[in-house]
């Protein structure tokens, strides 16, 4: 039995109001690597807000058909039923309630599921700006740049870390919590010479 993929995903948009573009990455939550990556424009969609639905649908038809095995993504009547996604008893429902029971009990898990964490999938919009910056269309070569922010996302994501700090709280009125901060080793770009001699030669 292959066991369940768990992605992160998390649309970013050009701009905050009326996007003309969104892109959505698919991150495998094992390694924090991503996986897949989709970008819709308002022109090929018709309106900004149904740009997210519309790449999470794309991006999941393009992971059944690349991953190993036979893999159905678990929604309920996807993609066809848009409000029958998560259902009580049914299959997201059970794979949710199963995940979650592996941390903590039934007892508490209803105070869990109130939030959720995605800072990966923000963590890597900020490396987007790196490549391809907000507010600015790259008409020609934004497809290119996304690619390259997914290469050198993927070759350090997993970086030692050099040295940890610990970081005590203060004395004002808004006491601050401790915390620890860590020093990587810096970034590498390897990734620029493999693309370079796939094209080149």
């Amino acid at each position: 039995m292959l066991e369940p993929l768990v992605i992160y995903v998390d649309c970013r948009f050009d701009r905050s109001r009326s996007g003309y573009h969104g892109t959505l990455p698919i991150i495998n939550t094992e390694d924090d690597r991503v996986i897949e990556m989709v970008t819709l424009t308002r022109k090929q969609i018709g309106s900004s807000w149904k740009i997210e639905t519309a790449a999470l649908e794309e991006a999941l038809t393009l992971l059944e058909q690349v991953l190993p095995g036979n893999r159905k993504c678990i929604a309920e009547n996807w993609p066809k039923g848009r409000d029958a996604k998560y259902v009580e008893g049914g299959e997201t429902h059970k794979a949710v309630k199963d995940f979650l029971k592996k941390y903590i009990t039934e007892s508490k898990m209803k105070f869990y599921i109130k939030a959720h964490e995605n800072f990966i999938s923000k963590t890597f919009h900020c490396v987007i700006n790196k490549y391809a910056t907000k507010r600015v269309h790259f008409d020609h070569s934004h497809m290119a740049r996304l690619a390259c922010t997914a290469l050198d996302w993927n070759e350090n994501i997993w970086r030692e870390v050099r040295a940890v700090y610990n970081q005590g709280g203060n004395d004002t009125a808004v006491r601050r919590r401790a915390s620890t901060d860590r020093k990587l080793v810096p970034r590498t770009s390897a990734w620029k010479s493999q693309l370079a001699r796939k094209v080149f030669g």
